[in-house]
C-alpha cells in the first residue's frame, strides 16, 4: 500500500485526504476533456471558489445542469457535489466509463463515509470502511487510481509506489 495513510491504517486521515484529490481530479477533467475551464471561465477569480453569475449565465447548458440538480443554486461555492453533476451530465462527457467511476466514487465513498468521517468523531477500521461502502481501503484506493489515470493526468511509470514523489507530481499537473 503506498499511501502512507493506509500502512499505518490511519483510515479517517485517508478518507478525507481523498476529498481535496477527488476535487481537483474533476475540475482537471472537466477543463481537459469537457472543455469547461471552472477557474478561469466559471468562478470569481483565477483560483475561484464560488460561482460567478454572469460568466455562468454566458452557458446556458451550465446553467440548466447545475439548476436542474440543484433547486436552491445560488452561485454561491463551488462544491464537488456540482462538478460531479456536471461530468455526469452527457451535454458535457460521453464517458460512459469515467461517469461511471465518478458516479462510484461519489455516491460510494464521498456520500456514504467521506462526509460522516468528517464531520463526526468516530473510529475509523477497515471493517467499517467495508460495511459502508462495500470496498476495502486498498479497494478504494485502487478505485482513485484509475480516476486519476481515466482522468487525462499523467502519472508517471513507478509513482503510485512513492506517495511524496506521486503527491508532488500530481500537484503539478493539476497545476495547484
Amino acid at each position: 500500500m503506498p499511501w502512507p495513510d493506509l500502512r499505518k491504517k490511519q483510515y479517517s486521515d485517508f478518507i478525507k485526504g481523498l476529498t481535496p484529490v477527488f476535487f481537483a481530479v474533476l475540475k482537471f477533467y472537466l477543463k481537459n476533456k469537457c472543455r469547461l475551464d471552472i477557474d478561469e471561465d466559471y468562478s470569481n477569480g483565477k483560483k475561484g471558489k464560488s460561482w460567478n453569475s454572469a460568466k455562468i449565465h454566458t452557458n446556458l447548458d451550465l446553467l440548466d445542469c447545475l439548476q436542474k440538480d440543484y433547486k436552491d443554486f445560488n452561485f454561491g461555492t463551488i462544491y464537488a457535489d456540482h462538478l460531479v453533476a456536471i461530468a455526469l451530465d452527457q451535454r458535457f462527457n460521453q464517458d460512459f466509463a469515467y461517469k461511471t467511476i465518478v458516479q462510484d466514487l461519489n455516491e460510494k465513498i464521498m456520500k456514504r463515509i467521506r462526509n460522516e468521517v468528517a464531520h463526526e468523531i468516530m473510529p475509523v477500521t477497515e471493517e467499517k470502511i467495508n460495511a459502508m461502502t462495500g470496498l476495502t481501503p486498498q479497494k478504494i484506493f485502487d478505485l482513485f487510481i484509475k480516476y486519476i489515470e481515466n482522468s487525462g493526468v499523467r502519472i508517471p511509470d513507478g509513482a503510485w509506489n512513492s506517495y511524496d514523489d506521486m503527491n508532488d507530481k500530481i500537484k503539478s499537473y493539476l497545476e495547484i
